[in-house]
């Protein structure tokens, strides 16, 4: 085993924002592109059938699902993780969207089966000038995590399994978004005269815990105008 770390981030924005400002130690760094808290999933992140269904959901193509996602992933897919690393470190925010995808790394590194350090630091939502200071780092083992994701989101029910809290948290928001009276879909209906965008922002601003961008709100907003009726995050 090399004497090298992995070090995930929560999505382009940080990874840029580490890069431009020259703050990459040691190890290396990789952006999670996804978003795993909208549409389908299957049993198991990042099989075969995983990545032909996520380009759907986002309404791209699989060539940009590819550049977008998959390529920044290419030291977590396309390595023997156990060979080559041997601690890696997860950095996400509190919030649904963070802690969704969060479930889904743990998961994968489950069935990779990973047996090297992994450390899930909680860092804050304004990254800006704290860099990857951490709120809380928790050190964890990635036994059972997989059974805990199909759990959450193939049976889309709240797992027995003891859970850090934060991440408890984040699957109870997640869970919230499939029933029909789920307050964001209430906020829309009630704020309809509203335009697109300004009832979007007005969403970003109400709801910080889901963590939800405007793109996802915009695509929400559309489906409740035209009344079509389904769980928009299992589309």
């Amino acid at each position: 085993m090399s004497n090298t770390s992995l070090h995930i981030l929560n999505g382009q924005c940080l990874y840029d924002y580490l890069e431009t400002n020259n703050l990459f130690k040691e190890g290396i760094y990789i952006p999670f592109n996804e978003a795993m808290c909208v549409g389908k999933v299957t049993d198991l992140p990042f099989t075969s059938s995983f990545i032909a269904k996520r380009p759907r959901v986002h309404h791209i193509t699989a060539s940009d699902y590819e550049a977008i996602t998959l390529n920044p992933l290419a030291p977590l897919l396309q390595t023997d993780l156990n060979k080559h690393f041997d601690e890696i470190h997860l950095y996400f925010d509190h919030d649904m969207f963070c802690q969704m995808n969060l479930l889904t790394l743990l998961a994968y590194l489950d069935t990779m089966h990973f047996t090297g350090k992994v450390n899930f630091h909680l860092i804050y939502t304004d990254f800006i000038n704290k860099d990857l200071q951490a709120i809380q780092i928790y050190p964890l083992s990635c036994s059972g995590y997989a059974d805990i994701y199909r759990k959450v989101f193939m049976k889309k029910e709240i797992p027995s399994a003891p859970l850090m809290p934060v991440l408890q948290k984040g699957i109870r928001l997640y869970l919230n978004t499939f029933d029909d009276d789920w307050e964001v879909l209430t906020f829309i209906k009630e704020h309809k005269n509203l335009s697109d965008r300004k009832l979007a922002a007005l969403l970003l601003q109400t709801f910080t815990a889901y963590g939800l961008g405007d793109v996802q709100y915009l695509d929400l907003i559309n489906k409740v105008r035209l009344k079509i009726e389904y769980h928009y995050f299992s589309i």
